[in-house]
Formats: C-alpha cells, sequence, structure tokens
C-alpha cells in the first residue's frame, strides 16, 4: 500500500480515467497521455473548464473537455511540432488555452479564426482576448447585423436565387460562402444559412 501511494499514475489508469472523468472517447485519450506534459497540460485546461462549467448558467452547447480534448489532439499537436516546443514551455499558459477554447465553444469566434489566434499565441504569446480584439475576430452572431449583409449577397447572386427555387439546396451553401467571404470569416455560418433561408422564402 505505502509503494503503491508513491508510484505515480500510469499512462492506462490514467487514460481510463480521464476517459470516465471527462467523457472523452478512448483513441483521444491515448493520445493525451502518451506524454505525460500532454496529459498535464490538457488536465489543467480541462479542469478550468469544467470549473467554469459548473459556476455558469449559460452552458456551451459543445462538451468543453470534450472539445478541449479535439484541439490540443489536433491543431494543437502540429503546433508543437512545427514549433519545437513542448507543452511546458509555452508562451502561454493553461488558463489562456482554456479561455480561447471557450470563446470557440460559445462561438464567440470561428474554429478558423481560434487556430489563427493559437498560432500567434504559440509564436508571440499574450492573452487570446487582447489578440482577437487585435486581429478584429470577434465573430459576428446578432441577426440585425446580418440580415443586411445577407440581403446584398441575396441581391448580387440572382442565379444562386433561382438554383434555390429550383430545388438546389447547394446554393444555401453558396450565398452562405458569399456571406462569409464579404464579413472575412467572421460571420456565424449558422446564424448565416438560418437568415439565406428565411429571406428565400
Amino acid at each position: 500500500d505505502e509503494i503503491r501511494v508513491r508510484v505515480p499514475e500510469l499512462p492506462a489508469e490514467k487514460q481510463a480515467r480521464f476517459v470516465r472523468e471527462y467523457g472523452i472517447f478512448d483513441s483521444v485519450a491515448e493520445i493525451l497521455v502518451r506524454e505525460k506534459e500532454l496529459a498535464d497540460f490538457y488536465e489543467g485546461v480541462a479542469s478550468e473548464l469544467v470549473a467554469h462549467s459548473a459556476f455558469t448558467e449559460q452552458k456551451p452547447k459543445k462538451n468543453l473537455a470534450q472539445f478541449a480534448a479535439s484541439i490540443l489532439t489536433g491543431f494543437f499537436l502540429r503546433l508543437l511540432s512545427e514549433h519545437s516546443a513542448t507543452p511546458s514551455n509555452l508562451r502561454f499558459t493553461k488558463e489562456h488555452a482554456a479561455e480561447l477554447i471557450l470563446f470557440m465553444a460559445e462561438d464567440k469566434i470561428s474554429n478558423l479564426a481560434g487556430k489563427n489566434v493559437l498560432g500567434e499565441m504559440f509564436s508571440a504569446g499574450g492573452r487570446p482576448k487582447d489578440i482577437i480584439d487585435r486581429l478584429g475576430l470577434w465573430q459576428i452572431s446578432r441577426t440585425d447585423d446580418l440580415e443586411s449583409i445577407v440581403s446584398h449577397s441575396i441581391k448580387e447572386n440572382p442565379k444562386a436565387v433561382e438554383d434555390y427555387k429550383n430545388g438546389k439546396e447547394t446554393a444555401v451553401q453558396f450565398l452562405v460562402g458569399q456571406v462569409m467571404k464579404e464579413t472575412r470569416g467572421k460571420a456565424n455560418p449558422k446564424i448565416v444559412g438560418e437568415i439565406v433561408k428565411k429571406l428565400l422564402q
């Protein structure tokens, strides 16, 4: 029993605990526990997000711990490799990573913008909010702000409107793409799609 207390948590045990406590897929947990530093970084980020969720009335639609695992085993790992970095020598903290992931989960910035912000954090450090402010990456989600942009896009693309009326659902995606281009990717694509369908009725 004394030895068991002194022995650190083994990777297989940590993997099983991550699946149990954070609800992530076993395959994702396996990637996280391959390196102790990555596992520790994830746990720090996930703990921040779980604590935030517990004390916030308005819950994000995404499962925060699962979303964090997806980010950290995807683009984050690629940036670690590109910058020859490790989770322990980054220019930003676990709290900063959790803040960025929360902004993405709450649709305050797009996933593409989130990747750009994370790249900036790797290169120069800094708080996500400050980087998003500086680069003007906050997502436009207000219906009133988007309706005029969508109306303009519909007016400028009569063929897409005709295609939609002829039953081609892909025309909606085309118009959404035009709005995303006009807003430089800052519009919330889901809300844009809803507005497009409403205005085309």
